[in-house]
Parts: structure tokens; C-alpha cells; sequence
């Protein structure tokens, strides 16, 4: 569907894996070393920010007077720190190895892996390989440890949406969309073409009929509670969601009841800022878009007029 006015939503639902992947990459680059860091801590404590400083294979921290800290040592590669933890990489006979210490400079995973370890989220660590394509480093699968260094998600999946409280949207390597839980377990099965963003207990996912994406909705325990029998559908917004049949549009509430007649002909998202950190205030606002509006309205097009319409 060629769309102006909802190609976002194709955007986030039925292209994100390019999105998940360049993101998630770029994000665990290490920093240049020609750039000092002020690093801020989710912990709180005497060492709520911390410093990294150091070139490649010479990294160490400090703290905000310069006082280097954890005795002086020094990793060959190192990240900043997030959630109270910092992937560290020490070289041993030749061979990069990866592990984690937290904000007293405690080894949290032992710097004994292989596989590289990325940055802490929500009580796992990211982890993956990487192939050669082209002389180019990509990332090829995707897993997760927990803070001792086990592997509950084993890193064979080709793309992830992250951690949302207990729950990991993941996609296999057939291209398929799934969610397992914080240890492993499987919750929804790998049979999505697509799955959306969590909004409260709902997620809005597709299946493939025939080469037509069809989308419904399922809920934390993974239970499909709306059919998938729309041509298209957004995110919940307190209560409602919009979806698409036979090229009409309609309101429906989180059982998948119609709350309007599939009678509009377009909607518009509007783009809601979302503040960012008072540590980082240069940093670029972002926004998302969501269906209603500052007062809970909705704006839809029917026969060329537009209108703003609410059911609660």
C-alpha cells in the first residue's frame, strides 16, 4: 500500500528490521578516542557518572575530577556505561575477548568471550556474530546473556525489537516474528511476518496470506486476541486502535469490537516529542507519532473532508 499519510506505520511495522539492525550496530560502536565522554549512570551512589578516556587498545575510566578509576585498569576496547554496567575487551594471545564489570570495576561476566557482548538492556546483555560481507563487518545473529554471563537466548536470531519488560520480540532465521520471555522461554510462536511495538498490553502483529499481509493483535501472554484480518492496523492509543478492510478505515477497542463504520478513506498520525534527558540536553529531540491527538481525538478523511472524531 502506497499511502502519504500512514507510510510511518509501514515504516515501523513492515520494514523494521533494517531500522533494528543499523541502530543496533551504530549504537555499540566505540567511542572515538579523540572525544571524552561524561558518562551517566541509572545508579544511583558516589559514582553516579563516570569518564572514559584512552585510545584504542588503551582504554581506562575516570572519575568527573579526573581520578582514574578501578586501580588503573586499562581494557583494550571499552564502552560507556549504562545501567550501572560497561562492556570491557581485553586481548589475549592475539584473540579479542569480551566480558563486563560493573560501576565499582567488578568483573559482572568474566572477559573470557569470544562473541561480542553489547550493551546492558533491561537486565540482559546483547550479544551476536558478525559475517563478512563484501569486507564489511555485519551483524548476523543476535542473543542474549543474563549478568552472570549465561547464555538464555542463544545468538542465532537475525534481528530483534529489544526488551519490554519480560518479554524479547525476536525474528528466526526464517524470517519469521516471535517472543520468548527474559529466560529463553517461548511465549508467542515464530509464524509473524511482522510484530509491532508493545502499547500497554497490546502488540499489533501480520501474518503471510498468500503474499497480503493480514494484521491482528496479540497481548502479553502471546494469545492472538484480535483475528488477523486487516489490511492494516496501528498501534493502541489508550484504548483504540485504527484499522483498515477492504480499503476503509474504522476505530476499534482493545477486544477488536468496532467502535465506527469502516467508512473513512485516510487518517493522519500526529508526532508527539518525547523529552529527552536533562544530562543530554543537546541532544536532538525525537518524536512518535501516535492516533490521537492532545485531547483524544483522531483525524480521519471521509468523501474529501476531514474531521476529528472520538468514542471512547
Amino acid at each position: 500500500m502506497n499511502h502519504p499519510h500512514h507510510s510511518w506505520q509501514l515504516a515501523l511495522l513492515g520494514k523494521a528490521l533494517p531500522v533494528v539492525l543499523l541502530v543496533f550496530v551504530g549504537c555499540e560502536r566505540l567511542p572515538d578516542p579523540s572525544i571524552t565522554e561524561l558518562v551517566d549512570l541509572e545508579s544511583s551512589g558516589p559514582a553516579s557518572s563516570i569518564v572514559l578516556e584512552g585510545t584504542p587498545g588503551n582504554y581506562h575510566y575516570e572519575n568527573r575530577s579526573g581520578q582514574v578509576l578501578f586501580e588503573g585498569r586499562s581494557f583494550f576496547e571499552a564502552q560507556q556505561f549504562h545501567g550501572g554496567y560497561a562492556v570491557v575487551s581485553e586481548k589475549t594471545d592475539g584473540h579479542l575477548r569480551h566480558g563486563v564489570i560493573d560501576s565499582k570495576g567488578r568483573t559482572a561476566i568474566p572477559i573470557i568471550h569470544y562473541t561480542p557482548i553489547f550493551s546492558y538492556e533491561n537486565g540482559l546483555f546483547k550479544t551476536g556474530v558478525f559475517r563478512d560481507h563484501a569486507g564489511q563487518l555485519e551483524l548476523d545473529k543476535i542473543g542474549y546473556f543474563d549478568s552472570t554471563g549465561a547464555s538464555v537466548i542463544p545468538a542465532e536470531y537475525s534481528a530483534t525489537h529489544g526488551i519490554d519488560g519480560d518479554l524479547v520480540i525476536l525474528q528466526n532465521s526464517e524470517g519469521k516474528w516471535g517472543i520468548l520471555n527474559r529466560r529463553g522461554q517461548e511465549i508467542a510462536p515464530f509464524e509473524y511476518s511482522e510484530i509491532g511495538a508493545w502499547e500497554g498490553d497490546r502488540a499489533a502483529v501480520a501474518i503471510d496470506e498468500g503474499g497480503t499481509a493480514k494484521w491482528g493483535y496479540i497481548d502479553r501472554s502471546g494469545q492472538r486476541i484480535i483475528p488477523c484480518e486487516f489490511g492494516f492496523a496501528t498501534a493502541f492509543d489508550q484504548g483504540i486502535a485504527l484499522v483498515q478492510k477492504a480499503g476503509k478505515y474504522a476505530l476499534i477497542d482493545l477486544q477488536g469490537k468496532p467502535l465506527t463504520a469502516f467508512e473513512y478513506d485516510d487518517f493522519q498520525m500526529v508526532a508527539e516529542e518525547i523529552p529527552h534527558s536533562s544530562q543530554h540536553p543537546d541532544l536532538p529531540l525525537q518524536t512518535k507519532l501516535r492516533l490521537r491527538d492532545e485531547n483524544g481525538k483522531v483525524r480521519v478523511q471521509k468523501e474529501g473532508k476531514w474531521q476529528l472524531i472520538i468514542d471512547n
